[in-house]
């Protein structure tokens, strides 16, 4: 009202109430714009209310903690990808929240990702769920094989390195630090051959046995990374090379950054170069971070498997798993990083493959023997990137929408109907992505495309009828009850043992929930 030209009564008669307030703000604005006295405002619920303002109810002592008030990149709970909330005006009214559903498009498959894959798909290059060393415990859930890129002199990748080092290399340069991953020993070879006997006059460290006394003197120090995902380890090696004399240079020459966003990279190399150091990237590709806690689509899966294998004590006895999902929870306990096992198989038992058309590789101009040797891994990749850069893009344009939910539309297992690119959208969405109980009509859309996928469990619109219902029992992929219910009354006994079992899980969880 404050906003607008409302016509206040004021008289001594009138009373204005307000419902709550944390500052009193607005009963200011009141008192300034109007003529009425501080005992003809009142608020009824009150944080921090000023001494010379009424206020009925104070609830601090119900509040735990202080209420603050931060900007988004400082907000923990924006940090764990809590949805942000418009607030109108001084009453803090949210909005009404919306439900949109998105079309993914060839051209969000941009040029930039387009060069990439152009070089690196299909070459054995991108894995999947490998470990970057022997001492790491942890895996890199996108993993780059440096010593494949760097293999074949011929490719774009391999030249760029060569310019690379000749521009940056100094005739300078006292000491190499490497680190001790498969990656930067590649690098770090690619570097000793392009020197050849100078080579030979080099002190090459690893940042294990790196002394801070080992640099004090030296005019140049060049840092070889493979990879990098968030690039601590890079800034723990600058905290080393603090005692470095100021006029001497350190190049931190990285063959790929993963890092997740363009604000990640700035501020990285912001925090490196102070001091007129260099950052230098030969090829980037922006990826989700997924670390070693988060829990991904494989873990969800083994997490309902586990409970049905004859190891698990707390299991359920009576019950076993069809041989097809018991070879599954081995793999996924084994922790196989195999690129071509990535996804359920087919109802036949055989694993899903790449046809010839994919709208996103369409354009790199792929001989049909290089789409042959093309993995799961690849192809999840490049789902991966594409959603990715939805969820960063504006607004208007992608899946980083504020407060309103939005859905990776139905249409898209229409449109891309590979099994194997169905199964990277149904992995790579996140499950808030796929929860098409925010609609009912969204239900029905997406429910439909369920049924017609495992009533053509025979032939290849149905190749991966496996993965939705596996989709469907670790509730990663959900949709309304009673449609829930038609999906499981598909069970036929023709079908394959591991799609009864399946399709039995789902009926009986329903009735589960339903008790």
């Amino acid at each position: 009202m404050l906003n607008q030209p409302y016509d206040f009564v004021e008289d001594r008669s009138s009373l204005l109430l307000i419902s709550a307030t944390t500052s009193g703000s607005l009963a200011n604005k009141l008192l300034i714009r109007t003529s009425f006295s501080k005992d003809q405002v009142i608020t009824l619920f009150h944080i921090n209310l000023p001494e010379e303002q009424l206020g009925i109810f104070d609830v601090s002592r119900a509040i735990v903690g202080e209420i603050v008030s931060r900007k988004a990149p400082e907000c923990d709970f924006c940090k764990r990808g809590a949805k942000l909330i418009r607030i109108a005006g001084d009453q803090f009214l949210p909005e009404n929240p919306k439900h949109e559903l998105l079309v993914i498009k060839k051209t969000d498959f941009d040029r930039s990702r387009q060069t990439f894959f152009r070089q690196f798909a299909a070459t054995g290059v991108l894995g999947w769920n490998t470990a970057v060393s022997a001492s790491e415990e942890s895996k890199e859930h996108f993993f780059i094989s440096v010593g494949r890129a760097v293999t074949t002199d011929a490719n774009p990748f391999s030249e760029a390195l060569k310019k690379d080092i000749r521009r940056y290399v100094s005739r300078d340069l006292a000491v190499c630090i490497a680190f001790e991953d498969e990656g930067s020993r590649a690098l770090a070879n690619k570097l000793r051959e392009y020197l050849g006997d100078v080579a030979k006059e080099i002190k090459w460290l690893t940042p294990a046995n790196l002394e801070e006394n080992e640099v004090k003197a030296v005019a140049s120090v060049m840092v070889l990374a493979g990879a990098i995902t968030s690039g601590r380890s890079l800034l723990a090696i600058s905290r080393k090379l603090r005692g470095i004399d100021p006029s001497a240079t350190i190049t931190y020459f990285i063959g790929f950054s993963k890092l997740p966003n363009q604000e990640s990279y700035n501020q990285l190399e912001k925090d490196l170069c102070q001091g007129g150091h260099q950052l230098v990237v030969l090829s980037h590709c922006s990826v989700p971070r997924i670390k070693g806690h988060t829990k991904t689509a494989w873990n969800w899966e083994r997490e309902v498997l586990q409970p049905f294998g004859k190891d698990d004590p707390l299991g359920y006895a009576n019950q076993t798993l069809p041989d097809a999902l018991r070879a599954r929870l081995q793999l996924l306990n084994d922790q196989s990083n195999d690129p071509g096992s990535l996804f359920l198989p087919d109802p036949a038992g055989r694993p899903l493959k790449l046809r010839r058309t994919f709208a996103f590789w369409s354009n790199l101009g792929f001989s049909q023997e290089r789409l042959d040797q093309s993995s799961q891994a690849d192809v999840y990749w490049t789902v991966q990137c594409v959603l990715h850069d939805l969820r960063n893009a504006s607004e208007n344009d992608g899946l980083a929408t504020t407060y309103h939910t939005t859905l990776i539309s139905p249409t898209n297992f229409d449109r891309y109907n590979d099994g194997v690119i169905q199964s990277c959208l149904l992995r790579a969405a996140l499950p808030v992505e796929t929860d098409y109980r925010v609609d009912a009509v969204f239900s029905r859309q997406m429910t439909d495309v369920l049924l017609s996928v495992i009533e053509n469990w025979q032939n290849a619109q149905g190749e991966a009828s496996l993965e939705f219902l596996m989709a469907l029992w670790t509730k990663r992929l959900r949709v309304n009850d009673d449609h829930l219910k038609e999906i499981a009354a598909l069970g036929k006994e023709n079908m394959p043992e591991e799609m009864k079992f399946l399709l039995a899980r789902l009926a009986a969880d329903g009735n589960d929930e339903a008790v």
